[in-house]
């Protein structure tokens, strides 16, 4: 993995990358944890969904945008 930063960081230059893994770990990891957290309560107590109801819609319409 060291390698391919380090060669990365040769063609397109250490900042630049910096800010592309930055940039994907606060874009997918920070807010998809964020949706994660808030989609649940969200259709329990808005939309009255059970957990199954939940799985299947955040299955399809939440997570395959990310895709």
């Amino acid at each position: 993995m060291m390698q391919l930063l380090r060669k990365l960081a040769a063609d397109f230059g250490g900042a630049y990358v910096c800010v592309v893994v930055a940039f994907f770990a606060l874009v997918k990891g920070f807010s998809g944890g964020m949706v994660r957290g808030l989609a649940l309560p969200y259709f329990q107590d808005e939309l009255n969904a059970d957990l199954s109801e939940y799985h299947a819609v955040y299955t399809f319409v939440l997570i395959m945008p990310w895709c």
